[in-house]
């Protein structure tokens, strides 16, 4: 893509500016625009929300002079930043509930985002036989028209992409588009980047960061159909991304294994817990093809999935509603801990307007007095 097919329009822009902000997470982005309508007027706005959550100087605002800096190192790389309203976003991503708002995407042939996914996950500390019976599964399914979705770590997801690379795979990465990880992973990061696509939602050059790989689990089972799990420990990043795509509505397919070999206890746990035994791709048809037409993905949509806000606006701008709001976000510290609290339990707690409630939770995570985390959850940040 040339610099001519840049599309710098101002609400993407702003969002990206918005998302690149300081104490603004997925969950606080996608609040601050159901409550303003567009990143334009959010972005005029949040400091402001910070200073009244309880933050002693606003938040840091990512500059637009940055914003220009990562678009034109992005796409001098030969890399695309694609916003979710944007018809390059994968549809399938967007129906999970914490879908990245930007990603920036390096790759030939963006329409593989719009095929139908697989991924394939497993050890690093994978086995010949665990390698090689990835490298199968996924030129099967690649054969049959399926796209491969992994992490381009080592072990079971690099055989995955090369077995899938002659018809298009997809690695979703940790760190920004231009940080190969790990490093061994050249040739094959270069492999993709022509015969496939790489996927990450981290700004150019960010470095791979330890918590940032849980989240790129989500995006690679949220790309998917369904994801199979090879060769997965108990506490193995894999099963972390099982873990998604249990929550996203995905099908789960655990490859069985020898049970004193702990590469395996965790696909062998998941398969006690109910995901599908997987031996051949066939395993996986019978139940996809059925299950995906009959059932299809039930999830949420941004509107529903997000707290609406827009009718507290007002709240921002009235004075006589001050004092009880700088009461009622004191009570909401006092009443969370460093443990997760649900939004819920703490609404039927202090029993005010709901969207009042949700005001006050975005004004004290902006200010960075609390954290939003799965599943509808709350934590007290510690100062």
């Amino acid at each position: 893509m040339s610099n001519a097919d840049i599309d710098l329009n101002e609400e993407k822009l702003s969002a990206l500016r918005l998302i690149r902000s300081e104490n603004i997470g997925i969950k606080t982005f996608f609040s601050l625009i159901k409550l303003f309508d567009s990143p334009i007027k959010a972005i005029n706005k949040v400091q402001e929300l910070s200073i009244r959550g309880g933050k002693k100087k606003p938040i840091k605002l990512y500059s637009k002079e940055n914003v220009f800096k990562e678009i034109e190192k992005s796409y001098a790389y030969g890399a695309s930043i694609i916003y979710y309203k944007d018809i390059s976003y994968p549809g399938l991503l967007k129906n999970i509930v914490d879908f990245p708002p930007i990603i920036t995407v390096l790759g030939k042939d963006l329409d593989i985002l719009k095929k139908d996914s697989i991924s394939i996950v497993g050890s690093r500390n994978a086995s010949l036989n665990g390698t090689r019976f990835a490298y199968k599964i996924a030129k099967e399914l690649s054969d049959s028209g399926y796209i491969i979705t992994s992490g381009l770590a080592k072990g079971i997801d690099t055989y995955a992409h090369k077995g899938s690379l002659d018809n298009g795979t997809v690695a979703v990465i940790a760190g920004g588009i231009d940080n190969i990880y790990p490093f061994e992973n050249y040739d094959l990061y270069k492999n993709i980047s022509n015969q496939g696509v790489i996927i990450s939602e981290n700004p150019f050059g960010a470095l791979p960061k330890a918590q940032n790989f849980p989240q790129r689990n989500r995006i690679v089972s949220g790309l998917s159909k369904a994801t199979i799990v090879i060769e997965a420990s108990i506490k193995s990043g894999s099963l972390i991304t099982a873990n998604f795509a249990l929550e996203q509505n995905r099908e789960i397919f655990a490859v069985p294994g020898f049970p004193l070999d702990s590469r395996h206890s965790g696909t062998n746990k998941l398969i006690k817990q109910g995901a599908y035994l997987f031996e051949t791709v066939e395993d996986l048809f019978n139940i996809i093809h059925s299950s995906y037409n009959n059932n299809r993905i039930n999830q949420t949509s941004i509107d529903e999935n997000q707290n609406s806000l827009h009718d507290q606006i007002i709240a921002i701008d009235d004075k006589n509603l001050e004092k009880d709001l700088d009461k009622l976000r004191d009570l909401i510290l006092s009443k969370l801990s460093t443990t997760a609290t649900n939004i819920d339990e703490l609404y039927r707690s202090i029993k005010v307007p709901f969207g009042l409630l949700m005001l006050s939770i975005l004004e004290l995570e902006l200010a960075g007095k609390l954290q939003r985390v799965r599943n509808n959850e709350i934590i007290l940040l510690k100062e």
